[in-house]
């Protein structure tokens, strides 16, 4: 399973240096006040539901399914190393998040890089649990259309933001200033985007074992 997941990184390691150079360039507009603190975040948890959908293209374009479900590993660590590649991805999203959130606190707003800090964590996990939606239908459909479904969820995000938005704005809905027992809160939230996550999985699993490569 670490195998494909390597197969991937070197399948991607163009790409991912073009993320990495594009979230520079925001990272330092960010610091240098041009930019809202949100941006990076944002970028950084988009491109990680970018790769996934890329590594699928890549494995599409060199017919690599065949091959791979011919391996020891076979299906399930094919499966299971899409999963590893999203888990990886989204740490490596939240590190290099702390790391902008580091160079804020030394050059620029301390106060926005708490902000950043927060809101990569929330959109990490977000991110994941798109992923999580996500993987079963590139497993069905394959890449072309996962990246129709992709924005279809996007869409329908976009809308549910802005109707709490509409709705914040009348007075119809109200936020809590403060949650209780945000810790509490959080690990409980970890833990349903865990089981959530090993869900997913199984139906991946269940999907691919019957799909004819």
């Amino acid at each position: 399973m670490i195998g494909f997941v390597i197969k991937d990184l070197l399948v991607l390691r163009k790409t991912v240096k073009l993320y990495l150079l594009i979230l520079a360039f925001y990272l330092a507009l960010t610091v240098a006040g041009l930019f809202d603190s949100n941006m990076v975040p944002g970028f950084a948890v988009m491109f990680t539901m970018m790769l996934p959908i890329s590594s699928f293209a890549y494995d599409e374009l060199a017919r690599w399914e065949k091959y791979g479900a011919s391996l020891p590993a076979g299906r399930r660590g094919m499966v299971g190393g899409k999963y590893l590649l999203v888990v990886l991805l989204g740490a490596a999203a939240v590190a290099m998040i702390g790391v902008a959130a580091l160079l804020m606190t030394l050059f620029s707003d301390r106060a926005q890089a708490g902000l950043m800090l927060q809101t990569g964590v929330v959109l990490t996990c977000a991110g994941t649990l798109i992923n999580c939606v996500l993987l079963p239908l590139l497993f069905r459909f394959g890449a072309e259309k996962g990246r129709l479904f992709m924005m279809g969820i996007f869409v329908v995000l976009f809308l549910g933001g802005v109707s709490v938005v509409k709705l914040l704005s009348a007075g119809r809905l109200s936020l809590p200033e403060q949650l209780p027992f945000p810790w509490l809160m959080g690990l409980a939230a970890l833990a349903a985007l865990g089981l959530l996550t090993y869900l997913s999985y199984r139906i991946s699993l269940g999907i691919y074992a019957k799909k004819e490569l």
